[in-house]
This record gives structure tokens, sequence and C-alpha cells, in this order.
């Protein structure tokens, strides 16, 4: 979601150069924060989580992997785990 944020300055700021360089400023910080976002809402989910949080979730399922593995590899041994991870609690319940 792209946000101009020198729309949101009423119309007598926009001229002004400190107020363009603050906006230039914050704009790529929300850019930053737009992409932080992005990646963890694709890390709830292990077909679109990245390197780290696969790691994590390896840790979790006492997966180890082989560094000769590659990333959709990895997404499937913990797709496997979590499957056979949520049945058994399912079970338990």
């Amino acid at each position: 979601m792209k946000i101009d944020l020198m729309q949101t300055l009423p119309e007598y700021f926009r001229e002004i150069l400190e107020f363009k360089e603050l906006m230039k400023t914050d704009q790529a910080v929300l850019a930053e924060l737009e992409a932080n976002i992005e990646q963890i809402r694709k890390n709830f989910y292990i077909q679109t989580a990245d390197e780290p949080t696969l790691a994590q979730k390896e840790a979790l399922f006492d997966i180890f992997a082989s560094p000769a593995e590659t990333i959709a590899e990895i997404q499937h041994d913990c797709a496997v785990f979590y499957r056979l991870f949520e049945r058994s609690v399912k079970g338990a319940i």
C-alpha cells in the first residue's frame, strides 16, 4: 500500500523544503515498515516463510536439515512435521 505522505500535509506546508525532506525520510521508513509487515505475514505460513523463520520451525520440530537442502525441501519437511504435530495434539485432546 503506497501512501504519499506529502498529501497528508496541509497545502501551505508542501512547498517548504524542510517538510519535503522530512516526508522523504518518513516515506522511506514507511516503505521499510510495509515490507517488514508483509514478511511477517508471509512467515505465518511455512510455504512462504523466509530462512530464519524456517530455522526456528526446524528447531521447534527437531528437524535437522542438511546444508544441501533447498528452501522448498525444508518447507516440505516443516509442513510434514507440523501436520504430524497437529494430529498428535488433536488426538491428545
